[in-house]
């Protein structure tokens, strides 16, 4: 089997895995071939949650995404330099970009497409911390009925756990909806929830 068959059928295996059913699959080009990417139907938050989770794990083991990864650690050994240091290199290297739809691309993907929303952008945040030795996790922030309407990724250091949200201009720490509110985004409800 060939490295797309095998990750396309990971792809679909973690989807299902998670409690989500695959809508479609799409090829996306990357300077290594196809990679996979998926339209998914999760029936709850806790489904979701659980995909965007594998999908970090996954990406932190992309062999493109690990080399960055080390690169960075090595420059920043130290875990809030390297945290800041990943959160800087995302907030230039990648914009935001809502879908049209809710498509789970590969890190490896939204790297070199230089664009994602929220979910993207966390799965290779997330990953790069991951790969670097960082203690992360993904962040939802919720509607009233539990479905998540964002997500972003923290990083543990110093005692305690750091926002690292790239959708907007915050800085390393800053809570999304207070970085949406400085900024003045009333537009993006996803993070500040229903407009005032």
């Amino acid at each position: 089997m060939n490295t797309n068959a095998r990750v396309r059928e990971q792809t679909i295996a973690d989807v299902e895995a998670c409690g989500c059913k695959v809508k479609s699959l799409l090829e996306l080009a990357t300077e290594y071939g196809l990679t996979p990417a998926v339209r998914a139907n999760c029936p709850d938050a806790d489904s979701l949650l659980r995909l965007l989770v594998t999908q970090v794990r996954r990406a932190s083991q992309d062999p493109a995404i690990f080399d960055l990864a080390r690169r960075m650690r090595k420059s920043y050994p130290k875990d809030g330099q390297c945290a800041r240091a990943l959160h800087a290199w995302m907030r230039i290297a990648v914009k935001f970009l809502r879908e049209p739809g809710e498509i789970f691309q590969r890190g490896r993907y939204t790297a070199r497409r230089g664009f994602g929303d929220c979910d993207c952008q966390t799965i290779l945040l997330g990953g790069l911390g991951k790969a670097a030795g960082l203690r992360t996790r993904v962040f939802p922030f919720e509607r009233a009925k539990g479905d998540p309407r964002h997500v972003c990724v923290q990083f543990h250091h110093d005692g305690g756990w750091n926002f690292a949200e790239t959708t907007v201009a915050a800085k390393y720490g800053e809570h999304p909806i207070a970085a949406a509110k400085r900024l003045g985004l009333g537009d993006r409800t996803d993070i500040l929830g229903r407009a005032s």
